[in-house]
């Protein structure tokens, strides 16, 4: 699958202020990646039981659940709703 963004690309968030959003599969999250302590964009693939598998669009090149395991929805800063 062809990354749907790319290092340099401009996208508007909506933040996880209150909690009132909850993550579906699909949704492109930002969060802080538990390896490097760095905000990344990944899309989750399954949501269940309070903790969420994301993985990146190009499988072979993401660093993503498959190396760190799944986050607590807790975790998710927030959502892409749109890219510039």
């Amino acid at each position: 699958m062809e990354p749907e963004l790319n290092n340099g690309s401009l996208i508007i968030i909506r933040r996880n202020l209150f909690n009132i959003k909850k993550t579906a599969k699909d949704d492109m999250v930002i969060f802080i990646n538990p390896l490097t302590g760095r905000p990344n964009v990944k899309r989750c693939s399954t949501a269940k039981d309070g903790m969420l598998f994301l993985t990146g669009d190009n499988l072979p090149e993401s660093t993503d659940s498959r190396h760190f395991g799944s986050i607590p929805a807790s975790e998710v800063r927030g959502w892409v709703w749109k890219k510039i």
